[in-house]
């Protein structure tokens, strides 16, 4: 127990994100791109990365330059693959935060210092016209859900080409995902009546479905982008301690002798798990409406199992910790 104690501790301290710029949450955002003008020869391909939260160009033997807010150069790729960015351009003071960031330091006469990024020819970057600048609910100018529209030059070759988009509000989920929780809930009252080695089996189960959707969650981004994966890492440690816990508990069932001492491990080890499947479950709360988050694969996958982490999990917690403290020491003669 204290050893999953000092894993979830550890986990707390964990970075939002592990890559540059702001971090991909869940949102109800996103930003699609309409067109470029004119088209990009073939080798060059841009696109959106992580709802509205990074631009990605990607370059096979061209030369990329893409300029920033102030037409001061910001980022570029050479024909070799190379790709840089000016560490002393504005753009990239202001792009250390979703909503501008501090320009602290930033001198306006100082001389470019470009810094690689990249020799894989791409370069990702935060950028403030595609998404919008405020924390509050952007209003909308149509029935579309529309928010603004954006343009992004990117001169490649020489060539200025116009990336055009629209940033777009969607429609969150509906309310009814919050009755997943009271229904998990209501399951595992009924559950914990009958066998615990069931039980048991419905923890593990679970703990490796919150593996997986946290999985495909981290996968969902390209490198540069991927969010620390929290809920994979919590899976992890649940999955480990339930099945800890139905070791202890078979040895339990099978030996008299040792029922009360395997159990109250079984039951610790199962509130364990639970309490790492309630936290992460908690920790990922957004995502029960959220119209945007990452994961490869349908949304519902992700919204269901967070109500199931929240719903089971907090079940098996408080389980586990009542029938522990149930089990009182033999006194002694």
């Amino acid at each position: 127990m204290r050893i999953l104690l000092s894993l979830v501790a550890a986990f707390g301290l964990a970075p939002a994100h592990l890559g540059s710029g702001d971090d991909v949450v869940p949102r109800d955002t996103v930003s699609v791109i309409d067109s470029v003008t004119p088209a990009l020869p073939p080798g060059v391909q841009v696109d959106v990365v992580g709802g509205d939260t990074f631009l990605r160009v990607r370059s096979h033997d061209h030369a990329v330059r893409v300029d920033g807010y102030g037409n001061e150069p910001y980022l570029r790729i050479d024909r070799s693959g190379l790709a840089e960015e000016n560490k002393s351009s504005r753009t990239s003071f202001l792009n250390r935060s979703r909503f501008g960031g501090s320009e602290s330091g930033f001198d306006p006469n100082a001389a470019p210092r470009w810094v690689t990024v990249s020799r894989a020819g791409a370069v990702m970057w935060h950028d403030h016209r595609i998404h919008w600048m405020s924390p509050g609910t952007p209003t909308t100018v149509d029935a579309a859900g529309t928010v603004q529209k954006w343009e992004v030059p990117v001169v490649v070759d020489g060539t200025v080409h116009v990336v055009s988009g629209t940033l777009i509000l969607k429609e969150r989920a509906g309310t009814g995902w919050w009755t997943v929780i009271g229904i998990a809930a209501l399951s595992s009252a009924t559950l914990l009546r009958g066998s615990r080695r069931r039980w048991l089996s419905v923890l593990t189960w679970l703990s490796a479905m919150s593996c997986l959707v946290g999985f495909l969650q981290w996968r969902d981004l390209p490198a540069g982008a991927q969010i620390t994966p929290l809920m994979l890492m919590f899976g992890v440690v649940s999955l480990l301690t339930t099945n800890s816990a139905m070791v202890f508990q078979k040895e339990a069932d099978r030996d008299p002798k040792k029922r009360a001492r395997s159990g109250a491990i079984a039951s610790s080890l199962a509130a364990g798990g639970g309490a790492a499947l309630l936290v992460s479950g908690i920790m990922h709360l957004d995502q029960l409406r959220a119209a945007y988050f990452p994961m490869m694969g349908p949304l519902w996958t992700a919204r269901l199992t967070v109500g199931l982490m929240i719903g089971i999990g907090g079940a098996a917690a408080i389980d586990g910790v009542v029938r522990v403290m149930q089990v009182q020491p033999k006194q002694s003669c």
